[in-house]
This record gives C-alpha cells, sequence and structure tokens, in this order.
C-alpha cells in the first residue's frame, strides 16, 4: 500500500487535487460527497416524513400506542429508505469508476505525454495501478465514508451482515466497473471512443442483460447483476457473494490484459 501510495502517477494526481481543494473548499466537498448525498436524502426524507407523527405522539400529551405505531411506520420505511440509498450508491459509485478511469490513457495519448511516462524508469505494472488508483480515488475516499454510515444504519435496521455484504458489493463493483473504464482506454484510439465502449459495456451488463432474462425467461442470468443481487439480500446472500466473486475476478482478468498491452506498448 505504501509504494502505491507514493507511486508518481497518483502522488502528482493529489497534488493537483489538493491544488484545487486549496482554492475552493466548499465546491469541492460539494462534487466529492456525492454518495454520501444518495445515503443522507432517502433517509432525510423518511425521517422528515415520520416527524409531525412522532412528535403528536409525545405532545401536548404522551401516548405510547401512538409513539409505537409512529415508530413501527417509520422502521418500515427506514428500511425502504435504507434499500433506495444503496441502489442510488451503487449506480452513482458505477458512474464514478467508468468516467474516471476511461479517459487516463487516451488523454495521455491526445496531449502526446503518454511515450514519455513509458520512457521512465516506472514497471508496467507501477503504471497500471498508478493509473487506476487516480482513477478510483475519488470514488473509494466516498466509500470510505459512506460505509461506517451505512454499517451503522444496516445494524440498527437488524441487517448487520447483510450491510456488509452490501459494501463489499460496492467495493467489487467500484473495481469492476473501474478497470472496465481503464480496459477500454487501454483499447481505443480516443477519449470519445473510449467512453462509448466504456458505457456499451457497462450498459449491456446492467440493462441488456435483464432484457435477456426477461426475453429468454432465464433467471440464471440475473445471478451475475449487482441491483439483482442487492434487491435479493431478503430470500438469501448467495446472489451478492456470487456477484462480489464474478467482479472481483473479472477485474483481475481486465487487469492482467492491461498490464499485458502496457508491457508490449501497444499502440493502437
Amino acid at each position: 500500500m505504501q509504494a502505491l501510495w507514493n507511486n508518481p502517477i497518483f502522488y502528482k494526481y493529489r497534488l493537483l487535487e489538493k491544488r484545487e481543494y486549496s482554492r475552493s473548499k466548499s465546491s469541492f466537498w460539494v462534487r466529492q460527497m456525492s454518495l454520501v448525498w444518495c445515503v443522507l436524502i432517502p433517509l432525510g426524507f423518511v425521517a422528515m416524513l415520520a416527524l409531525p407523527e412522532i412528535l403528536d405522539s409525545i405532545s401536548p400529551k404522551f401516548d405510547p400506542a401512538r409513539l409505537y405505531v409512529a415508530l413501527s411506520s417509520l422502521a418500515s420505511r427506514w428500511v425502504g429508505a435504507l434499500t433506495l440509498s444503496h441502489f442510488l450508491v451503487l449506480m452513482v459509485a458505477i458512474g464514478l469508476s467508468l468516467h474516471g478511469t476511461c479517459s487516463l490513457v487516451t488523454a495521455e495519448r491526445e496531449k502526446k505525454t503518454l511515450e514519455s511516462l513509458q520512457s521512465t524508469m516506472m514497471s508496467p505494472t507501477e503504471i497500471v495501478n498508478g493509473r487506476l488508483a487516480s482513477g478510483l480515488y475519488p470514488v473509494l475516499r466516498e466509500l470510505m465514508i459512506v460505509s461506517p454510515l451505512a454499517l451503522m444504519l444496516g445494524a440498527m435496521a437488524g441487517f448487520g451482515l447483510k450491510a456488509l455484504l452490501c459494501i463489499a458489493l460496492l467495493f467489487s463493483s467500484v473495481a469492476f466497473y473501474g478497470m472496465v473504464g481503464l480496459w477500454s482506454s487501454y483499447m481505443c484510439k480516443n477519449t470519445q471512443h473510449a467512453n462509448r465502449m466504456a458505457s456499451g459495456v457497462a450498459g449491456s451488463l446492467l440493462i441488456l442483460v435483464p432484457m435477456a432474462s426477461q426475453l429468454s425467461g432465464e433467471s440464471s442470468f440475473l445471478m451475475l447483476h449487482p441491483v439483482y443481487a442487492s434487491f435479493s439480500l431478503a430470500e438469501g446472500v448467495i446472489p451478492v457473494i456470487l456477484v462480489t466473486a464474478f467482479h472481483f475476478c473479472a477485474a483481475s482478468l481486465l487487469w492482467l490484459d492491461s498490464l499485458r498491452r502496457e508491457r508490449s506498448a501497444v499502440r493502437v
């Protein structure tokens, strides 16, 4: 981890981000906290809906029966808000991962800095890891902020283990779709084509797979779909474990292919 943190490519990215932060701290955090808002906004909306009913049961006269009904209603809505929050965080995290990595190689190629980077003393592994860390650092930082909050809220709702599995699914999704973006950047000549390719691969997996499952009547396609796995947690944890394992294995294969391309210095 220390070698990755001191990676020259990643270090340069953090310097640029630090300069951006020093120019405007408030705008920086507003843009860098999108996942936190995805968690807090649904929960805050549910709390606002339940607050008048809770206050009415407390004042002017305390009514335990009404308070119990109000808290029960809040608990049922709380579970729905947590589910919606997880769905929003998952979709936004996938989008941020693709956006952060799909232009890393093509941007260097367009700026004519790709050859100079390959002529340095950095190994191909360091170059690939530095690019991947630079692209995924913002979304991973947000997930590290969101994860403790999600674990606490999940434990309060009685879903401690399931909340932990959902967090593992989020990290695996970021790793996989981040590698999809980086691999697309290696495969394409320019940033526009890389964006299209990464979006096409992600769209095929997230949209076309459920459509194919509906048309064919075969539900086995959905066993590797992150949204389906998340919403099937009430029935069991196997789908989430399968999708998480698939994401990490597929991300490893894409990383190996990107490393092969970096070693061979393929010019597309």
